[in-house]
């Protein structure tokens, strides 16, 4: 009994939690709507050996509906050893671009975070834009962004959807990365900003300045997420979520589950090293929930009467939960089509959320052809 009791907890969390989410995301609907302000921004792309990819980057950038007299895009050179760059210059027709070099390169983690840094203090504009290499930026990307930095906001997320929609590995990571997208858009919603992509992330240079640029070069990853969380944390400004159509950036899935499960640890290294330990504990009791199932599984060999019901409701409330919520989602990240796979991508997804935050505690990554430390 007392079992039992302890492995349905985390679920009544879950519920809980995922009902929050919900909330969250009827308050941030169609929220970026109103007349935006012309001002100089600058976009900052970091690459790394994607000479495969770039061009269609550039040319995304190079057809974005904002004058360049308020618009200037930076390229990081983080350390290619192939002909990014030159790609990049045979691209590129805006008017105020350039390519820089980011010099702390040696170090053996946090490259990124350290390129972005640079690339902050050398951008004239009073809004920083990020996306990355492998990511197609919408035309009026900017404009709507723009349109949720009221006085008080210092920074915007956006959407970040995936471009393939094949094979049922392409179809399972769109339709998870929404989920995660559903996600941070519903915490920002609710107040509690916690989790984004710096695929499309705005911010207010003079927050970025002032918060001291990245605070920690212990963890690689984090140069969007913990951003976000030190400027809820110790600003007065606020964050918004821009959950419109015109701001949804695309990039491209995982090729192989070796790059998936690689990215996937990756971004699960930091999570407990957020400095808000409530949050912290949030997503250890939702880890705990996940673990609960397949725990449920194989303790209904032993005693079926008793865990095979737990198992039952366990997936039930799973399903509901999370199909309540990704509904939301139908049409703005994905068609019915890649909705059509739901149940089969909840069986795939327990147990590398099981297995994969384990593993991103321990040992190095690979990323771009280099060797980095968590």
């Amino acid at each position: 009994m007392i079992l039992t009791l302890i492995i349905l907890l985390p679920a009544f969390y879950y519920y809980v939690f995922i009902n929050t989410i919900r909330k969250g995301l009827l308050k941030i609907t169609d929220s970026c709507n109103c007349n935006f302000i012309p001002v100089k921004v600058s976009v900052i792309v970091v690459f790394r050996n994607e000479s495969a990819i770039i061009r269609k980057n550039v040319l995304s950038l190079n057809n974005i509906n904002y004058s360049d007299k308020y618009l200037e895009i930076i390229y990081v050179n983080d350390d290619s050893s192939d002909d990014t760059a030159s790609i990049i210059e045979e691209n590129i027709r805006r008017s105020n671009w350039r390519i820089i070099n980011n010099n702390n390169n040696t170090e053996d983690r946090a490259h990124k975070k350290r390129a972005i840094e640079k690339a902050v203090d050398e951008a004239s504009g009073e809004i920083i834009f990020l996306t990355d290499a492998d990511c197609i930026v919408p035309p009026d990307w900017i404009k709507v962004m723009l349109t949720c930095f009221k006085p008080d906001v210092s920074m915007v997320a956006g959407p970040v959807t995936f471009i393939e929609e094949e094979t049922l590995f392409q179809k399972f990571q769109k339709l998870e990365f929404a989920g995660l997208n559903l996600v941070a858009a519903g915490l920002t919603g609710n107040g509690k900003p916690s989790i984004c992509s710096s695929a499309n992330l705005a911010f207010r240079k003079n927050i970025f300045i002032q918060l001291g640029g990245y605070e920690d070069y212990k963890l690689s990853s984090g140069d969007d997420e913990l951003l976000m969380q030190r400027i809820s944390r110790e600003t007065d400004t606020s964050i918004s979520f821009c959950f419109n159509k015109s701001t949804l950036v695309f990039t491209r899935t995982n090729t192989t589950l070796r790059e998936f499960i690689q990215q996937r640890r990756r971004w699960a290294s930091k999570g407990i090293f957020y400095r808000d330990k409530y949050f912290v504990a949030k997503l250890i009791i939702i880890y705990l929930f996940y673990l609960s199932i397949p725990l449920s599984f194989i303790l209904s060999f032993f005693k079926t009467l008793v865990f095979l019901p737990v198992l039952i409701f366990l997936l039930a409330l799973k399903f509901i939960c999370e199909y309540r919520v990704l509904k939301q989602g139908l049409t703005f990240y994905y068609s019915k089509r890649i909705f059509n796979i739901f149940i089969i991508a909840q069986f795939i997804q327990i147990p590398y959320i099981v297995i994969l935050p384990v593993m991103g505690l321990f040992g190095n990554f690979k990323w771009k052809d280099r060797t980095i430390k968590r």
